[in-house]
């Protein structure tokens, strides 16, 4: 038997995938914008400093 294969599909919203993109798909990113991930959580370092996520409002 042969095995169905998916269809490859690149993540538009990976930045280490935007210099492989083509014009529809760059059309697709510019007009969604691209993912933000806000349940990051970073770890301290010793003198219990972190990064933190900032909300950014659109005005």
């Amino acid at each position: 038997s042969v095995d169905k294969q998916q269809p490859f599909t690149i993540d538009i919203f990976d930045p280490r995938n935007w210099d492989n993109l083509d014009h529809k798909a760059r059309d697709i990113l510019v007009e969604k914008g691209p993912v933000r991930n806000d349940d990051i959580v970073f770890p301290s370092d010793s003198n219990s400093r972190h990064f933190q996520n900032l909300i950014i409002r659109e005005s």
